[in-house]
């Protein structure tokens, strides 16, 4: 289950700053945009790294995806 989780952090860590980045984000569509005192990538209304997060740590968290045996 590390691995799985270790994936998906990898996922979504690219969507995410600490501080402020000196470059803007290779895709003129996408932004980088303060959140919350981090900085985060946006498209449009949308937040991209907010948004995969969730996904994949639902992902992680889902118990049918388990590698213990009941």
């Amino acid at each position: 289950m590390d691995l799985l989780r270790e994936y998906a952090r990898l996922c979504y860590e690219p969507y995410r700053r600490t501080v402020e980045p000196t470059a803007p984000w290779p895709n003129p569509r996408l932004v980088w945009r303060e959140t919350d005192g981090e900085w985060h990538v946006w498209a449009g209304s949308f937040d991209l790294y907010a948004d995969i997060k969730r996904r994949r740590e639902s992902i992680v968290a889902d118990a049918a995806l388990s590698d213990v045996t009941a």
